[in-house]
């Protein structure tokens, strides 16, 4: 320890010009240049680079007065002191008791690590490990000699007293005022921080400022409340000029073997709900929640509740999960929530999934009535080799179920066998087979599902649609699926100096029963199949089980990769489906089952690491028009960098002859300075021409602070709800979020 402190503040004491004088005189120890005293049994004086030590305690001085009578030690010019804890201050006057434990500094700064300074006029040490301050400042940033920030930090506390409490690890400040570069900005009476070498404590956190077009002002200030190592509890309520107050908050608990986050709020509106649309209730409410739990044995469980008051809710209260949280309900909205309760097992030959389901529609024109509940989903997969291949036995249970409407069961038992061989020559062949058998049970089957159950939908010419012509209330269906296959790939490859090339054809050829089953089984988990290069080669392409792809057809594709110097690199995929006959398994808009699929591909382009055009399509194969587009556009130019995302979407309906949906999001960065950045960002809808959501932002932000102004218009297509022009101000400050 005391080697570690000469080091800091001196060069070795071996490589000093002049014999250094070192006395031990009761509990402390004195080395300096010259030590005397002036009479006899008066203080001891030690002058030029006086360095004196008590226990655990060093300090450092350019002329240290030790007074054994009064149990003090005076320092002066230049002092610096070492605390048993590490902690290091300085001062230019300073008195101590002799185990320099309690004392009276001037000029007193101190280091509060891992980034802290602390100063004052003056302070007073206490053994205690309470410390108390006058004419203090306080930052957690570096103090700059360029720019706006010269000569002082972003950010500093100044207060006529600060009392610094060692032992709890926090300060308290009266009498305050916050200075952003220099400038008063806030004054206020008290405060209380964390010391900055504190991980988490509790405290209210910088608030959130907004106004919008739709809610008024608004207004919401976190606490932080730091219970205990692995758990912590956030409450922000959130106040509403014109629609009331809501009470919301954010717990988490991590532990060794779970996890659980749970996000909720709850608001009597104050607002006259009669013409908003989404049923709004007089009471509303959210929760958003995720527990997850190591069982023994490798099972997992598993439960996510995601539930709100009404269909309306997130919309009015620009309302979204945040954080772990963000990811898991984001994408769903604003169509549905899922809640669901699993327990699930894996390992290396196995998989078990048992699992509840519950879902609730966020669209104002469906009926909830008509929503389907899974209680339960069984799910069960082994795997195992022989053949030359791998083996998969499987089977599943899922029962649907529905306040109104149709209620399924469904059983289905599946062995898949799949064998992959390379030759010499680079020819790669695969082989594939499935046996599978599924069980339906049907109830209700007249009444249907939520598809003809909205506001503007036609039921009667809707129900026709049903398998069996709707007429039939109650009914099982049985069927045989087996499936055979085999796969050819063959990359060709030409290696240059200056380019690359791969060029590789691939041919699926299927068999399988010439049935589809739609007139017999409903429909309920493939309904949103998308006929794409991600889909091509699936030799079964629906997403779940209920949409049986049947007959004997062949996928064929050629994909390319041409690479370049300096990062160019260009990809592409063509390809489609040819059957024996035609199928109607699908949609007429999802362009596959007839006996030539329309043809999907993709192109995707990197000029380097600043600029790529990445492009999906569809086109017809009788007219050869365009029926889906979508493309990626994005580039960086110096400080400039942006986006755009176009989508086309040509379709029938039974209602009319075409749709055509068009829409474009640009999206452009700019960064303005090493601190200061900008961002925009619009939605267009082609078709109509309105801008369907605008945000402009600006960000100001140092490794201390930050701050971010947004400005977000949407214009709400959902009928009840109005326009909504918003804008926000946030303020991030290190030390305080």
């Amino acid at each position: 320890m005391l080697a570690a402190f000469l080091l800091l503040f001196s060069s070795a004491i071996t490589v000093q010009a002049e014999p250094v004088e070192t006395v031990r005189e009761g509990d402390v120890l004195l080395e300096a240049d010259r030590i005397y005293r002036e009479f006899e049994d008066g203080p001891l004086i030690a002058e030029g680079d006086v360095r004196a030590a008590s226990g655990a305690q060093f300090l450092r001085a350019d002329r240290v007065v030790y007074d054994i009578a009064a149990d003090t030690v005076t320092a002066q010019g230049n002092v610096a002191v070492r605390s048993e804890d590490g902690q290091l201050f300085f001062g230019e006057d300073v008195v101590l008791s002799s185990d320099l434990r309690n004392g009276i500094v001037a000029a007193f700064a101190a280091e509060l690590p891992p980034n802290g300074t602390l100063g004052a006029a003056t302070a007073i040490r206490r053994e205690s490990g309470t410390n108390e301050l006058r004419k203090a400042t306080y930052t957690l940033c570096r103090v700059c000699d360029e720019g706006l920030r010269r000569d002082r930090p972003t950010w500093q506390l100044k207060a006529r007293r600060v009392i610094q409490d060692e032992n709890k690890k926090k300060l308290t400040f009266r009498d305050a005022f916050l200075e952003i570069y220099g400038v008063p900005a806030m004054y206020v009476p008290y405060v209380q921080v964390p010391d900055p070498s504190v991980d988490r404590a509790s405290g209210f956190l910088a608030p959130q400022i907004g106004s919008s077009s739709v809610r008024g002002t608004e207004v919401e200030v976190p606490y932080y409340w730091a219970i205990s190592d692995y758990q912590d509890f956030t409450f922000s309520p959130r106040h509403f000029e014109l629609l009331g107050t809501q009470w919301k908050g954010e717990y988490r608990r991590n532990t060794w073997n779970s996890s659980a986050i749970v996000q909720a709020g709850i608001i009597k509106p104050t607002n006259d709900l009669s013409a908003e649309g989404g049923n709004p209730d007089n009471v509303r409410w959210h929760w958003f929640s995720k527990y997850r739990r190591e069982l023994p044995a490798q099972w997992t469980l598993e439960a996510d509740v995601d539930a709100v008051s009404d269909q309306g809710y997130l919309l009015i209260y620009d309302l979204e999960p945040d954080g772990e949280l963000q990811e898991e309900i984001g994408i769903l909205r604003p169509d549905r929530l899922e809640s669901n309760l699993t327990f699930d097992r894996r390992t290396e030959n196995s998989f078990t999934d048992v699992s509840a389901w519950l879902f609730q529609t966020l669209r104002v024109r469906e009926d909830q009535a008509f929503t389907a509940q899974a209680l339960p989903r069984i799910r069960h997969e082994r795997y195992f080799d022989g053949l030359g291949g791998n083996f998969t036995l499987g089977g599943s249970f899922l029962t649907l179920l529905r306040d109104d409407g149709l209620d399924s069961m469904r059983g289905s038992g599946h062995l898949r066998y799949e064998r992959v061989k390379l030759t010499r020559g680079g020819h790669r062949f695969e082989t594939f087979g499935e046996l599978r058998g599924d069980l339906y049970t049907y109830r209700d089957a007249d009444l249907g599902t939520q598809a003809c159950n909205v506001d503007d939908r036609a039921y009667d010419a809707c129900r026709m649609m049903f398998p069996r012509g709707g007429n039939e209330e109650s009914f099982s269906v049985s069927r045989f699926l087996p499936t055979v296959g085999a796969e050819w790939s063959y990359p060709l490859a030409r290696i240059g100096e200056n380019a690359s090339f791969i060029i590789e054809p691939r041919v699926q050829a299927v068999v399988s029963p010439d049935e589809s089953f739609a007139d017999d089984v409903f429909n309920e988990d493939s309904q949103f199949f998308q006929f794409d290069t991600v889909t091509l080669f699936d030799y079964n392409k629906a997403t779940g089980l209920d949409l049986w792809e049947g007959g004997q057809r062949v996928n064929a594709g050629v994909s390319t990769t041409a690479t370049f110097g300096q990062g160019v690199t260009v990809n592409t995929l063509v390809g489609g489906q040819f059957r024996a006959k035609s199928s109607d398994a699908f949609n007429d808009n999802t362009g596959i089952g007839e006996v030539q699929s329309d043809i999907v591909g993709a192109v995707d382009v990197n000029l380097g690491s600043n600029f790529a055009i990445d492009n999906r399509f569809r086109i017809d194969d009788d007219t050869g028009s365009f029926r889906r587009v979508e493309s990626l556009v994005r580039g960086r130019l110096g400080r400039l960098s942006g986006r755009l995302n176009y989508l086309r979407i040509e379709s029938d309906d039974f209602e009319t002859d075409q749709v055509l949906d068009e829409f474009l999001v640009v999206s452009a960065a700019l960064k303005v300075t090493k601190n200061i950045n900008l961002a925009y960002s619009q939605a267009q809808n082609l078709d109509s021409g309105s801008t369907t959501n605008t945000q402009l932002a600006l960000r100001l932000a140092n490794r201390c602070a930050g701050m971010t102004i947004l400005y977000r218009f949407d214009d709400s297509t959902v009928p009840g709800f109005q326009q909504d022009r918003e804008l926000l101000f946030r303020v991030q400050v290190l030390g305080f979020n």
